[in-house]
């Protein structure tokens, strides 16, 4: 099938500059006037050209004034615009540039130059439509067959999980404590397992920005008491963790669960970092809350062995972890990252062999609006 022809607006006041192109383009376009800067943004609006061809110097509005409507709004901005000009002097072609323009051609007008310039640019536009309809369609097949594994791995995970369960609660076998200690194993393994898949499964969203938190006003001191008590009651007393609020009570906009997550995932890091240090005074993690302008903000602070400097850029990445062979996934901080983010927030690190390491998590506070 033949493609359409291309769509091309003329926006130029001077009627014989109109005729010339007319004449120059007739055949191989389907061509629209418009003799003013107001017509030709009705005209865009109303039915999008391929391509523009815009002159500069109009009464009222001029080209450029028009180039940054046009690249201001969403609908339109990748229109390409060829500005027509007999300004040709390096600071006008720098503007019409910075505007937005893809290129410029200079009257009077050379039949084989526009023509040669108008097709190279709707290649361009055509490659780069391909690229994107490619790109989103890569996208589309890689979700759906993220969404098959997660559904036939939690499938074949299920029957492990059940009969795990049935024999931690039936003992039926009559299993002695090793075999308990098996059994147990494999019921946390599986357990481990479904909550990667679906750890995995929220990522995506938040990172494809498909996921909205549900926020509503929540005690972040609280919430920060309670993920230091149950990790205390995973991990144990080797660590000590100290808790300063000086948040003076101001709650957070947030879903609960995904930020009570995000600092769990720090603060058990934190814990790691400075298990195996062998004084009591070093094995601490501090959590210090404070208010900063319209922001709650909590410091996560350890002195275990800091971060390379090499490797502090990539801290928020996916797998960056280095212990994956102690069960780690790598997830932990770039989900901390993604979780912030979608909440207008921000997160950062800094480390140093002086300073130890500090994850700074800043959350927008729950003011009340004044009257």
């Amino acid at each position: 099938m033949m493609e359409p022809k291309p769509i091309l607006l003329i926006v130029e006041d001077e009627p014989v500059n109109v005729d010339i192109l007319l004449e120059a383009l007739d055949q191989a376009y389907i061509l629209r006037v418009a003799a003013d800067g107001i017509s030709a943004l009705r005209s865009v609006a109303k039915n999008p050209p391929d391509l523009i061809l815009l002159d500069i110097m109009m009464p009222e509005m001029d080209g450029f004034e028009v180039c940054r409507r046009l690249k201001e709004n969403a609908a339109t901005r990748e229109i390409p615009v060829i500005f027509i000009t007999a300004l040709a002097a390096t600071e006008h072609i720098l503007q019409g540039f910075s505007l937005g323009a893809v290129d410029y051609v200079t009257k009077p007008f050379r039949a084989l130059e526009v023509r040669a310039r108008i097709n190279l640019h709707l290649s361009i536009r055509r490659l780069q439509r391909d690229i994107l309809l490619r790109s989103e369609e890569i996208a589309r097949m890689k979700r759906e067959q993220e969404s098959f594994l997660r559904h036939e791995l939690k499938n074949r995970l299920q029957p492990i999980l059940s009969y795990a369960e049935m024999l931690t609660w039936f003992d039926a076998g009559g299993l002695n404590e090793r075999q308990k200690d098996y059994v147990g194993e494999i019921l946390k393994g599986a357990r481990d397992m479904v909550a990667l898949i679906d750890s995995m499964k929220q990522l995506n969203d938040l990172e494809a920005g498909t996921y909205t938190p549900d926020r509503k006003p929540t005690d972040l001191v609280g919430l920060m008491q309670k993920v230091i008590r149950d990790l205390k009651e995973d991990l144990g007393s080797w660590v000590e963790v100290r808790c300063e609020d000086r948040l003076a009570g101001h709650p957070v906009s947030v879903e609960a669960g995904l930020v009570a997550r995000v600092f769990h995932n720090l603060i058990k890091n934190a814990i790691e970092h400075v298990t195996g240090l062998p004084s009591a005074e070093d094995r601490v993690v501090s959590v210090r809350l404070d208010q900063e302008k319209n922001c709650a903000v909590v410091r996560i602070h350890n002195d275990g062995d800091p971060v390379p400097s090499e490797k502090l850029a990539l801290f928020f990445e996916r797998f960056r972890s280095e212990k994956k062979d102690k069960g780690r996934t790598g997830l932990g901080a770039a989900y901390a990252r993604l979780v912030t983010r979608a909440h207008g927030g921000e997160i950062r690190v800094h480390s140093s062999p002086e300073e130890g390491t500090t994850i700074t998590v800043l959350l927008p506070l729950d003011l009340p609006s004044a009257l």
